[in-house]
């Protein structure tokens, strides 16, 4: 079996422009094979919760031997058009610049009403470049469409494309966000429902959104499958070199206990109840706050959208340590190569996740993976899975004062008891457990067409 994949975020971001690496190599195959490239310096693999999960997803499922290939469309602004990644073939579509703009302006808008921030008509601007958007990936998704089985769509940006692709091949969507009715104005709601149903199946994160399917009488095929991890990633430990690094660039003092967040620069992300949490707890103890995380695609200004809303959440981030008076607590580390980023888990003495509204939060199974405590806000789909207490614990969305309780909570000499019993909760959202339920939903998409 083949599959294609569809998403905004490529799972690779090129820091040259093909001209550039051209300029740099003279000579460069087509696609362009991603081992003549350096890491770090051509390239770094994409962060963020699609590539973490579908890549590995991808790469397990043809070492299996159940796809015998696979396909992946992304947006890529200058990145060369076509790519090879071991058995995985990457085609880049690029959009015109306006278009581009008046996307992104509505995307951001949809993306604010999906997550309760916003009730605005999202119609008023940018339509016609989303649905522009759609179309011009949905050319590149059928450009593959002898070679492909099904069709595997990354979320809420490419909706319209599900009644595109057909009917070659079944269409499914991973929809990664959050799908709450109740916060979602009446046309935003009924134009969400009537997309959605132009794929062959819906595949949500959480409980929370297959009943907000249910809820809403949403007449497809709906599954719910929890994200996922690749256990064996996790299982080489940091080096020792890499752990001293990176208490050098944290700052990390002895007698220090060390909060983590990792998540993108995202006000959604909620970092200033951290923050303002941390404030409550300044006099209890000696901490450091680390964020881990810059902009997401949509921030990046070399090959993605040139959102300015990763920079500007930074600097407001920072102005409010200054206020607290915690700026010699906070640390932001920005992107962090996969070393620190294990040897961060590795000193932290809990994991937080602060959102005020997340699809689900990848990062609190890593902390878990890691056998760390987490806090999660309720706000984040993967708090569902928190039992306060026994491996981890919760507060109410925005409310700094408990998160504050919960992170001393999270700290006491039982703190490893709830990183073991977080430790077995992750097993449900192990690669293994997903890859079985993805692959029955592909299989019953494709038997429709038989």
């Amino acid at each position: 079996m083949r599959i294609c994949i569809n998403s905004q975020t490529p799972f690779v971001k090129f820091k040259l422009s093909y001209r550039e690496l051209l300029e740099k190599y003279g000579w460069l195959s087509d696609p362009v094979d991603i081992s003549d490239l350096a890491e770090g310096e051509d390239y770094d693999f994409s962060p963020g919760g699609v590539t973490a999960m579908v890549y590995p997803l991808l790469k397990k499922m043809l070492s299996e031997g159940y796809l015998s290939g696979a396909s992946w469309v992304s947006l890529g602004v200058e990145y060369p058009p076509n790519v090879r990644i071991g058995n995985v073939s990457v085609s880049h579509v690029e959009i015109p610049e306006q278009v581009l703009r008046d996307y992104t302006t509505f995307k951001e808008e949809l993306w604010s009403q999906l997550h309760g921030l916003s009730t605005a008509s999202i119609f008023e601007k940018g339509y016609e470049a989303y649905v522009t958007f759609n179309w011009v990936n949905a050319e590149a998704m059928l450009q593959h469409w002898r070679e492909t089985d099904v069709f595997y769509v990354q979320d809420f940006q490419l909706l319209i494309s599900g009644g595109l692709i057909g009917p070659p091949a079944p269409a499914v969507i991973r929809w990664h966000v959050p799908f709450v009715p109740e916060r979602l104005p009446f046309l935003t709601h009924r134009a969400v429902l009537k997309w959605m149903e132009g794929f062959d199946a819906v595949v949500v994160s959480t409980r929370r959104d297959l009943e907000g399917l249910i809820k809403s009488a949403y007449r497809g095929r709906a599954h719910q499958v929890y994200p996922f991890l690749d256990p064996d990633a996790w299982k080489t430990r940091p080096t020792q070199s890499g752990v001293e690094e990176t208490v050098r660039k944290i700052g990390l003092k002895p007698d220090e206990k060390l909060l983590l967040m990792v998540a993108r620069m995202d006000r959604i992300k909620s970092h200033d109840v951290a923050i303002r949490a941390l404030s409550h707890i300044k006099n209890q103890g000696k901490f450091r706050l680390v964020f881990i995380g810059n902009g997401s695609f949509s921030s990046s200004s070399k090959g993605g959208l040139g959102h300015g809303k990763g920079a500007l959440w930074r600097a407001e981030l920072e102005s409010l340590a200054r206020d607290l008076k915690l700026e010699d607590s906070v640390t932001f580390l920005g992107h962090s190569s996969n070393d620190e980023l294990k040897a961060s888990y590795s000193l932290a003495s809990s994991v937080l996740l602060t959102s005020v509204s997340e699809g689900f939060g990848l990062s609190v199974l890593e902390g878990w993976l890691n056998k760390k405590p987490v806090v999660v806000s309720t706000g984040a789909g993967s708090s569902e899975l928190v039992v306060d207490g026994s491996n981890g614990f919760t507060f109410p969305a925005g409310d700094d004062r408990k998160a504050a309780e919960c992170i001393l909570k999270s700290i006491q000499s039982s703190s490893e008891k709830y990183g073991e019993n977080g430790f077995e909760t992750a097993k449900q959202c192990h690669i293994s457990v997903a890859a079985d339920r993805e692959k029955a939903i592909f299989e019953e998409a494709i038997s429709i067409y038989k």
